[in-house]
C-alpha cells in the first residue's frame, strides 16, 4: 500500500515542503500540482538522500514552475477578461441573453446570459463550452497521434472527456479508454498532443520508467516543449 508523509528540502536559501508517497515505482517522480502543492513518489528502497538529490537537479524546474503558479492572474468571466481557446488569445464580453450559450467572432468570446452577474453561471457555460470545443480537438489529436503507435498493436481507446484539477488525463489498459482533461481546449494543438501522446504510451509501459519516455522520444522528439507549454496554460485552466 502507498505510504505518504510530509517532507522538507532546503538548497541555500531555497526551502519548500512536498509530500513524499512510497509504493511501487521504478523511477523518482515529482508533480507540481496547479495550486503549487508539490508531490513526489519513489520506491521504498530508495534513500532521503536520492531522493534529495534529485529534487537538486529538478530545481531550476520546480523554481519556474512555481514563478509561474505564484504569477497566476485571477478570473472571475467578466467583460474585458483575456481567456483562451485552442492557444488562441479571446477577450471574453458577457452580454444579457436567453439563450445561455457562447460563441466566438473574431478575437471576442461572447457569452450570452440572463445571470449575467452569477459568476457560476458563467462559469457553467464556459465549462459546457470548453466540453464542446474539446470534442472536436481530442477527436483530431487522436487521428494525428494513434497512428504513430497503431504499428506497435495500441488499441484505439475510447476518449473520456473529463474536467479534473491535478491531472491532464489517464489511462486504463485493461478497458481500451484514455480519459482527458477538457481544460485542454484552452491549448495549442502541441500540448494536447503531448498529453494524448502520454496516455497511450501507457499501452506501451504502464509507469514512468525509462522504457516509457523511451517511447515518448520516438514518437514526439519535442514532447517536452510542449509539456513546459502546459505550464504557461496552467493558469487558464482553473476557472
Amino acid at each position: 500500500m502507498p505510504r505518504s508523509a510530509q517532507c522538507h528540502f532546503q538548497n541555500g536559501t531555497l526551502s519548500f515542503s512536498y509530500e513524499l508517497t512510497r509504493k511501487a515505482v521504478k523511477n523518482i517522480n515529482l508533480r507540481i500540482r496547479r495550486d503549487g502543492s508539490i508531490h513526489v513518489s519513489a520506491p521504498s528502497f530508495v534513500s532521503k538522500d536520492r531522493i534529495d538529490a534529485f529534487l537538486l537537479r529538478e530545481t531550476p524546474f520546480i523554481v519556474k514552475t512555481l514563478s509561474q503558479i505564484e504569477k497566476k492572474p485571477v478570473f472571475r468571466l467578466n467583460t474585458g477578461d483575456v481567456l483562451y481557446i485552442h492557444g488562441r488569445p479571446l477577450t471574453l464580453r458577457v452580454v444579457p441573453g436567453p439563450a445561455g450559450k457562447v460563441y466566438e467572432k473574431g478575437d471576442i468570446l461572447y457569452m450570452e446570459t440572463s445571470h449575467g452577474d452569477e459568476e457560476s453561471q458563467r462559469a457553467h457555460l464556459y465549462h459546457q463550452y470548453l466540453r464542446q470545443q474539446a470534442g472536436t480537438l481530442f477527436a483530431a489529436s487522436i487521428s494525428r497521434i494513434y497512428p504513430r503507435l497503431q504499428p506497435y498493436g495500441v488499441p484505439l481507446p475510447t476518449v473520456t472527456l473529463r474536467r479534473m484539477r491535478s491531472r491532464w488525463g489517464s489511462c486504463t489498459p485493461a478497458r481500451k479508454r484514455i480519459s482527458l482533461n477538457t481544460y485542454l481546449a484552452v491549448m495549442p494543438d502541441g500540448c494536447i498532443d503531448q498529453v494524448v501522446l502520454h496516455e497511450l504510451c501507457h499501452f506501451l509501459e504502464c509507469n514512468h520508467s525509462s522504457r516509457f519516455y523511451g517511447w515518448m522520444n520516438r514518437f514526439m522528439p519535442d514532447w517536452k516543449v510542449w509539456r513546459q507549454e502546459l505550464v504557461r496554460y496552467a493558469p487558464y485552466c482553473n476557472i
